[in-house]
């Protein structure tokens, strides 16, 4: 099932094929496997992943494992890296969760601050035209105050002479 595609694994009972479209079920595996979720789903997975680890018999160094030829040492020394990558994984959990709960906070803050904005859309339009009036006035204003100097300077004029 891992290496095959959605439509081989479809014909086999394969639930993600139903759903999703792949070439390489192992690439779409990759691409789409949290970690964090599944130490949450399953607790012991670490634990029993450990238990079966312990056998001296299956230490990348030893005889026993290594008289299979080397791809059994690859492979073993490929379930290391995974324990070891879940090790850190489960040490960063904490961590992961902290991050998802400032998401799902920003994203909700996000949406409060849309819901704002759409709320103050008609005051947005009103200031808008208030402020044009302003502007319009300001200007009528001071052209008022030039025909004002116009005309006292006129007065003057007028009553020198």
């Amino acid at each position: 099932i891992l290496l095959g595609s959605s439509i081989q694994n479809n014909d086999e009972g394969d639930e993600d094929s139903i759903w999703q479209d792949y070439t390489l079920k192992l690439l779409f595996s990759l691409k789409t496997f949290n970690v964090f979720k599944c130490i949450e789903e399953d607790n012991h997975i670490l634990q029993r992943l450990v238990a079966s680890m312990t056998d001296a018999r299956l230490r990348s160094d030893y005889f026993t494992l290594a008289r299979y030829g080397p791809a059994a040492v690859a492979l073993f020394k490929f379930i290391e890296a995974g324990e070891a990558y879940l090790r850190k994984a489960k040490e960063m959990q904490n961590k992961w969760r902290h991050c998802m709960s400032v998401k799902q906070t920003k994203k909700r803050i996000q949406g409060d601050i849309k819901r704002q904005n759409e709320t103050l859309l008609p005051y947005k339009d009103r200031q808008d035209s208030l402020v044009e009036k302003l502007k319009h006035y300001t200007t009528e204003k001071e052209q008022a105050i030039k025909e004002k100097t116009n005309l006292e300077e006129l007065l003057n004029v007028c009553q020198a002479l």
